[in-house]
């Protein structure tokens, strides 16, 4: 009777040190995929444009802040699921107790990073657009990092401003291009050379086009536009940013989000069932022993 229990006890180890095995291939597959969309997100600069200039106060980096976050859990998930692997290989239970606490590390990491993302989401209506706008009231330049940003923004959704182009209005920036001007009718610049439409062989194609050097229509006229507020003519872009943004950014959201939730939810099983086959291999004395000169005391898989 005994040694039947034993041998079920055995055949039990077995299974669960084979589905962890499994689970750990799927963890390096879906570490590789956090990976790469995160990193897609970094590296690709429109996308990378979109998302950094979506704030609900100047200098927030909360949605740009989770594409690092999806990098990082992608690099633990493939760590953490061959250090599992090893951990099996070598019957350690104390590696594969330590392999689930990590678990537990990634599973808050990722969910945190999804319901960042979920708040998010519900206060764009609410927050964005103000923290969008005083952005660009105190802290856009040409070449500083939120100029890069709604630069390349600007240009590639053919946008400009927030909500259109008197969003520049008395901005840091406005009063810089216009030294003593105090009313729209003093200045002669009103917005950036990014809210105007570009000259033809630029506007077909703008993904060769550099945000920083692009060359408008009629710079002129497009102040002009600008200054009497005629966004949607020839020469100024139509919309605004919030507009033109939002709708196109929310399935980049809806991606990160899913992918943060359920892989952080999924390492519940992986916590469960490691921490269970520790338990499990110190109760039947089948760790390794570090002497060359002993052998596991019970089952050679």
């Amino acid at each position: 009777m005994g040694q039947n229990s034993d041998t079920n006890a055995e055949k039990d180890l077995r299974c669960a040190r084979r589905f962890l095995v499994g689970y750990n291939i799927c963890m390096i597959i879906f570490g590789m995929g956090c990976m790469a969309v995160g990193i897609w997100l970094n590296a690709e600069k429109n996308v990378h444009s979109y998302l950094a200039i979506l704030v609900r106060y100047p200098g927030e980096r909360a949605v740009t802040g989770t594409t690092v976050m999806l990098i990082c859990a992608g690099i633990l998930l493939i760590a953490m699921a061959i250090f599992c692997c090893y951990a099996l290989r070598k019957q350690n239970s104390n590696w594969l107790l330590l392999y689930a606490l990590g678990s537990i590390f990634i599973m808050i990491l990722l969910i945190t990073a999804g319901f960042i993302l979920i708040v998010f989401r519900e206060q764009i209506p609410l927050y964005v657009k103000d923290g969008m706008r005083a952005e660009i009231q105190g802290h856009y330049t040409h070449d500083n990092y939120v100029g890069l940003q709604w630069n390349r923004a600007q240009m590639m959704q053919r946008c400009c401003g927030v909500d259109g182009s008197w969003d520049y209005y008395r901005s840091n920036w406005w009063y810089s291009q216009n030294p003593g001007a105090e009313t729209v009718l003093d200045a002669t610049i009103q917005v950036p050379d990014t809210c105007c439409k570009l000259a033809y062989n630029e506007d077909r194609d703008t993904w060769w086009v550099d945000p920083q050097n692009c060359h408008p229509k009629d710079k002129t006229k497009c102040n002009q536009d600008a200054q009497g507020r005629r966004d949607g003519s020839d020469y100024l872009n139509p919309v605004g940013c919030f507009a033109a943004i939002t709708g196109f950014i929310l399935t980049y959201f809806t991606i990160i989000t899913v992918m943060g939730l359920v892989i952080g939810f999924i390492q519940i099983i992986g916590i469960f069932v490691s921490y269970t086959t520790a338990m499990q291999m110190k109760h039947m004395n089948v760790e390794v022993i570090q002497s060359p000169s002993q052998v596991p005391l019970r089952m050679n898989n």
